[in-house]
């Protein structure tokens, strides 16, 4: 770096004219504003009605630099300002200011300036504070973007991996666009300014529209932090399963698939048979797969229409008054059009939305992470289908839930029905008189011990 000396020269008396100053220089102190030097001074004018001026001048970089406070009609005043790699060893008089390269000598004071590099520290010189994959697959192409902002301690090259076959597209810097160089061994290089830098990177693949998808390997020539690769299904389908390095989505569903499996057998064990296995897994099974199905608290009618019905096949209708007959049947009336209508809504909802495998995001939607990465961004996997697969399926899994309910609609409909349908408006209930119990006549007993018949 240049080195500078910035010289202000301020009145302290009250003489408002011109004042025209002779200045020693610093040993290599070279002029820089076009005032005039001779003999090791320069010449400097303090105009007339200024209370100030500055002058610029340069210095010749040296091991050592030496500051003399030489006896004129002025006072001085030292500063010393360095770049954050420099250090400053003084020796001479000490510094008056706190902390900070001050000094304000008497004449006849020396200073000498001793300039140091810092030790390097070991380690890269480029560091990767974020790096972010995003890979979309379209019908026509895929297509990459990679987002990555670094820390350098000085200029230098990043050279990163592209997948095979892919076609670079734009690269920008710093909201400048930049062209990479392509090295022999198929990698890239970009050049990377000092301190911060935030890097853009386009490029197009051939389409990948297989059921099995995996990101590219993209892999950088530094290491860091905060890496991320984004990898999401296509709008016209649907993942079942996915996985990854590092933190990132994952479908539960599968986790819970054993539960599912106990649940059908425990459920066909408590019915004694009624409802096979096999059944009660086919219907629980494509049910957990619907949006929001155990969201639907209308699904509880359906729950309780069937304890309503077992009930009323347990009752004697005939020994009810007809208000109350009235009023059980409208009851069962009311919860059996609500269960039929969240019966309804249930079976049309996948025909219009999509699956849900119970998606849980450990760093966002479809993004996996690694805290520290060596240079390889993580890589990630969907295994997916087309969404009308699911909704064929569900419709097939609808007819087979009505087919399976038409038995018990029967005996519903039985149960319901189990003494009339409504009371007869000629209908009353007889109370029919209970006859008190006879008495037994008490066996008596004689002398002789003999029982009377």
């Amino acid at each position: 770096r240049e080195w500078t000396v910035t010289t202000r020269l301020s009145r302290a008396s009250q003489f408002e004219g011109a004042i025209a100053i002779s200045y020693p220089l610093v040993a290599g102190e070279t002029s820089l504003d076009g005032q005039a030097s001779d003999s090791g001074k320069a010449h400097w004018v303090l105009p007339s009605g200024t209370n100030s001026v500055v002058y610029r001048t340069r210095l010749r970089r040296a091991d050592t630099l030496v500051l003399a406070a030489t006896d004129g009609p002025w006072s001085e005043t030292w500063r010393v300002r360095t770049l954050d790699r420099l250090q400053i060893v003084a020796n001479g008089a000490a510094p008056t200011g706190r902390g900070d390269l001050v000094w304000n000598p008497f004449p006849g004071e020396r200073v000498t300036l001793v300039p140091k590099a810092h030790p390097a520290a070991k380690g890269a010189i480029a560091t990767i504070q974020k790096a972010t994959l995003s890979w979309t697959d379209d019908p026509q192409s895929s297509k990459g973007t990679l987002e990555v902002t670094t820390e350098t301690s000085q200029a230098t090259d990043l050279k990163f991996q592209l997948p095979e076959g892919a076609r670079l597209g734009t690269t920008i810097s710093n909201g400048h666009m930049i062209y990479p160089t392509h090295l022999p061994d198929g990698r890239w290089n970009v050049p990377l300014p000092a301190y911060s830098s935030d890097l853009r990177i386009d490029w197009v693949a051939e389409s990948n529209r297989s059921f099995f998808r995996r990101t590219p390997r993209v892999a950088l020539s530094a290491v860091g932090v905060n890496f991320r690769t984004v990898l999401q299904p296509a709008s016209d389908r649907f993942a079942i399963a996915s996985g990854g390095d590092g933190l990132g989505t994952r479908m539960v569903w599968w986790a819970f698939l054993p539960f599912f499996v106990g649940a059908a057998f425990a459920f066909s064990r408590w019915t004694h048979g009624a409802i096979g296995f096999g059944p009660a897994l086919l219907v629980a099974l494509p049910f957990t797969t619907i949006q929001g199905a155990f969201g639907k608290a209308g699904l509880l009618t359906i729950v309780l229409l069937f304890f309503l019905l077992r009930w009323r096949s347990r009752q004697d209708p005939s020994s009810w008054s007809r208000q109350r007959f009235f009023l059980v049947q409208l009851e069962i009336v009311a919860v059996a059009v609500l269960a039929l209508w969240s019966f309804v809504s249930l079976l049309s909802t996948p025909l219009n939305g999509a699956p849900d495998f119970w998606r849980t995001d450990s760093s966002g939607a479809w993004t996996w992470t690694m805290p520290r990465c060596d240079g390889a961004l993580p890589s990630a996997w969907i295994f997916e289908l087309p969404v009308w697969t699911w909704r064929l399926a569900m419709a097939i899994w609808s007819l087979y839930v009505l087919r399976s309910a038409i038995p018990w609609i029967r005996k519903g409909w039985s149960e319901f029905g189990r003494g009339g349908f409504l009371p007869s408006a000629d209908a009353e209930v007889q109370e029919v008189p209970v006859p008190a119990p006879s008495k037994t006549p008490e066996p008596s007993t004689g002398d002789s011990g003999d029982s009377a018949d």
